[in-house]
């Protein structure tokens, strides 16, 4: 988005990402895949900082965002060693979060890419 495509380009690129192309590549995940992911980001999770920069940023986020999180990591590892085994459950969840029951409610921003389009009128936007 930005210079490079218009927002209203951008909104559809978005939905599509999240209601066709996302469901198909879980669809289409191998079991073995799943848990290779699995896997590698747990020992993302548990790696721990190696560079000053890298140490700043791991301690300092909890503090920036003034949350009380400093055993998210932990948590998250939790998680993942006991909720998250199996494909399905990854399926069910993001089904359950972008297609909940009722309507959708759905909040956009959109950046426009150089000049701002004129606001349509009531009866061009209905």
């Amino acid at each position: 988005q930005g210079t490079s495509a218009d927002a209203d380009v951008m909104e559809a690129a978005v939905e599509k990402l999240y209601f066709e192309d996302m469901p198909e590549f879980l669809r289409r995940l191998e079991d073995g895949d799943f848990q290779s992911f699995r896997r590698s980001y747990r020992q993302q999770l548990l790696e721990p900082p190696l560079a000053y920069g890298e140490e700043f940023t791991h301690f300092w986020s909890p503090i920036l965002t003034n949350t009380s999180c400093d055993q998210l990591r932990d948590e998250m590892v939790s998680f993942l060693d006991n909720e998250l085994r199996a494909k399905r459950h990854l399926v069910d969840t993001w089904s359950r979060l972008t297609l909940p029951e009722g309507a959708r409610r759905k909040v956009v921003v959109k950046y426009f890419a150089g000049k701002v389009p004129e606001r349509p009128s009531k009866d061009k936007s209905s």
